[in-house]
């Protein structure tokens, strides 16, 4: 659902009537003044709905009533990921902060104004949650961004969401209850293996992310990943078996970035050995022999004296080699252009 008033006059009304039988909405003055806008993305996955959505600031009400006669009462769990909520959750003062995990009961009664917000939410039924969590009060419970077991529950809400499509029913099954797991707790051990396969589309994903984001640390370790995304090491090198383990896929990943950086340099203001070293790789023998591996051709032949990469290319001693690299390089040329 994508409403803004530059589409229709009515789309604040729209957005009302959508979640009248959830929310009384109400825009603050000042928000009444402006354009509206509201955004929502959304994925069934079995009974249960993952959604991203975003929207101007807004008030929103679950009134006692509602809340007593409404045949819709599961529990919902919010990644607030930008904006402030300020609430009144049965009478728990709740605030949210960019980052914050915050649990909403819609069995009891709600009210709450925010900034302009996005956030991703995961709606499951009460007899889904762990048996722990059922005995619990979730309503207004705040789990707070500084945590790192929030910080690995709000990345998987969002690999969960991202990769929701590609879900299989069974997968989808799975997944939620993975992320219900991390909600209620999260421990070293890591994940049970009856539920790895089923969540490793997500996982796998969190690790990747992760790699990316410290492909340029030369302390990036299967051992230090484990830690950070509180996952068990064997869980960590099962989700990378199909690329041959974990330390292969991060060699693969510098390689890909040197690549690219030897490409951009067209001025030659990097030596080889600096870009290798940028990039994680402490040792440039090390690099040169993996580059070719990986390529089918020298990191300096690469280079070369030749202005064009493309008519370096020529001089690669594999036919397949060429065509490897000739997609290899279109493709990350794209991801380097996108800021990936």
């Amino acid at each position: 659902m994508h409403l803004a008033d530059a589409l229709s006059e009515d789309a604040f009304a729209i957005w009302h009537a959508s979640l009248a039988g959830i929310f009384d909405v109400r825009l603050a003055a000042g928000d009444a003044r402006r354009a509206f806008h509201g955004d929502v993305i959304s994925f069934h996955l079995g009974d249960c709905l993952a959604s991203n959505n975003a929207s101007v600031g807004q008030n929103l009400i679950r009134p006692p009533a509602l809340a007593r006669r409404a045949e819709f009462d599961p529990i919902m769990i919010q990644y607030q990921t930008s904006g402030h909520l300020r609430g009144d959750y049965g009478g728990r003062a709740v605030a949210l902060r960019p980052g914050d995990i915050g649990f909403l009961d819609f069995a009891r009664a709600t009210a709450s104004s925010e900034d302009d917000f996005s956030r991703t939410t995961l709606i499951v039924p009460r007899t889904r949650l762990p048996a722990a969590l059922q005995g619990r009060d979730l309503h207004g419970v705040v789990l707070d961004r500084d945590e790192v077991s929030t910080r690995v529950l709000s990345r998987y809400m969002t690999a969960l969401w991202q990769s929701a499509s590609a879900l299989t029913e069974s997968q989808a099954a799975a997944a939620v209850d993975t992320a219900l797991r991390l909600a209620d707790v999260w421990t070293p051990h890591g994940i049970h293996p009856d539920q790895l396969d089923a969540a490793a589309v997500t996982l796998r994903q969190m690790a990747g992310a992760y790699i990316d984001a410290h492909l340029t640390d030369p302390d990036l370790t299967p051992a230090a990943i484990a830690a950070a995304l509180q996952l068990s090491r064997s869980t960590l090198y099962r989700l990378f078996d199909a690329e041959g383990g974990v330390r292969s896929h991060i060699v693969s990943r510098r390689l890909d970035r040197c690549l690219v950086a030897l490409v951009a340099d067209a001025t030659r203001q990097r030596s080889i050995g600096w870009i290798a070293f940028a990039h994680g790789f402490n040792s440039e023998a090390h690099f040169s022999r993996a580059f070719r591996r990986r390529f089918g051709i020298s990191a300096r032949d690469l280079r070369g004296e030749v202005p064009d990469p493309a008519a370096v290319l020529g001089r690669a001693s594999s036919p397949s080699a060429i065509a490897t690299l000739r997609e290899w390089m279109t493709r990350l040329g794209v991801e380097m252009r996108a800021g990936c």
